[in-house]
């Protein structure tokens, strides 16, 4: 038997529903990691030199590693 207090349920309204629709349709993942401030700075001075978002700068930088790792996975099951 719980002992907690019980949860209010909060039934859901128009505008909940229509963020949650949106959440489903967008391919959009939060990610979130902690950055040391040296490196914060030398990542805001790349993407200010490259003219994009740091957003962006990172979603390049998350694109290439995973590259770099199917690279790596193909080229190790042709060495097999």
């Amino acid at each position: 038997m719980a002992t907690g207090p019980m949860r209010k349920t909060v039934k859901a309204t128009d505008e909940m529903r229509e963020r949650a629709k949106q959440l489903n349709d967008d391919n959009r993942v939060r990610v979130v990691f902690r950055v040391p401030p040296e490196l914060r700075k030398t990542i805001k001075r790349v993407a200010l030199e490259e003219d994009i978002t740091v957003n962006d700068l990172m979603l390049q930088a998350i694109e290439l590693r995973l590259a770099q790792s199917e690279a790596g996975s193909r080229t190790t099951k042709k060495d097999n």
